[in-house]
């Protein structure tokens, strides 16, 4: 069979792929993480859409990094933490690296391999993460459209969700449930509208799991 020159059919456009970027917190970046083909969806969450930011389309945001050891992954807004405004690319990339390496090491132990000066160096930082309103523990998903990089916080890390209780209740792995079905649904994106979805949907997982523990108390989590 022939085919004459020219006569293939053009293949359609496709969605450049996206990176996700998951912030968690030590304790759970510890753990090893299951392999799930395709998790259930969820139930009993509220079905209204959560906001969505795109990086992009906000101003300058006077974000700063929470630099103390109790939460190195967690940026803060609060004005007794060192503020990022209106600085030089640059100067801004080297603070959060400085940060970035202090605070990593800080959890290390003496056995455990740190992060050296070498890598440092390599590392890559985006100015934008400063401006992501996961600085003002208001939302835990973000969409940075330039990069096109989708960044969620897990964990400690999240909302009302970043302390461990010490009575061996840590809700920062309920909030880990969602997390397989979202890296699913961002990995078969074909356009934006199905990683805003994807992204509203996690947003409204971390808001319920806080909602939940705060009308049910910490008796409740404990003995279930």
């Amino acid at each position: 069979m022939h085919h004459a020159p020219g006569a293939m059919e053009p293949e359609p456009p496709q969605f450049p792929a996206l990176r996700a970027l998951v912030i968690a917190s030590p304790v759970l970046s510890a753990l090893p993480s299951p392999v799930v083909p395709r998790p259930a969806p969820l139930h009993n969450i509220a079905t209204t859409p959560e906001p969505l930011y795109n990086m992009d389309a906000m101003p300058e945001s006077p974000a700063v990094m929470d630099a103390t050891p109790e939460s190195p992954a967690i940026m803060d807004a609060t004005p007794e933490f060192l503020a990022i405004m209106n600085v030089a690319p640059e100067a801004t990339k080297a603070i959060m690296k400085n940060i970035f390496h202090q605070s990593f090491n800080a959890y290390k132990t003496d056995i455990e391999p740190r992060l050296s000066e070498h890598t440092l160096h390599h590392m890559q930082c985006s100015r934008k993460l400063f401006e992501i309103m996961l600085s003002y523990r208001r939302v835990s998903g973000a969409y940075i459209e330039g990069d096109n990089v989708a960044v969620t916080v897990e964990g400690e890390a999240a909302r009302v969700l970043n302390f461990d209780t010490g009575c061996g209740v840590n809700l920062g792995m309920r909030g880990l449930e969602s997390l397989g079905m979202f890296i699913y649904r961002t990995a078969t994106a074909l356009d934006q509208n199905d990683v805003f979805e994807a992204l509203s949907a996690k947003i409204q997982h971390s808001r319920h799991v806080a909602e939940t523990f705060r009308k049910s108390g910490l008796a409740s989590a404990m003995f279930e």
